[in-house]
């Protein structure tokens, strides 16, 4: 397996995950009280983007060339990182 395919294997586990994580945390804020689902139901849509963005750069990379990937991965990383923040962020909003 080259890179490329071990990167994409990589990022796709990881949307995987975060959507599995996605799903638990709606179906924790629509089990919640009316405030705390007005509070949160932005912050799953958010998460919902973010993960759509990285999951059409994923698109971008198994489409690319051998000799392009490498520019696309970069952004596809960017993105995997920003969503990884933003759901850190929100979960530990989610906690308190």
């Amino acid at each position: 397996m080259g890179k490329r395919d071990e990167f994409v294997e990589n990022i796709k586990k990881q949307l995987d995950d975060w959507n599995i994580k996605i799903k638990n945390m709606e179906a924790k804020v629509r089990d919640s009280g009316n405030k705390v689902q007005d509070r949160y139901k932005k912050d799953v849509e958010n998460l919902k983007q973010k993960r759509d963005e990285l999951s059409d750069k994923l698109d971008k990379v198994r489409a690319s060339s051998e000799d392009a990937w490498e520019e696309v991965k970069i952004g596809a990383k960017g993105s995997a990182e920003i969503l990884k923040d933003t759901f850190d962020k929100i979960l530990e909003k989610f906690k308190s």
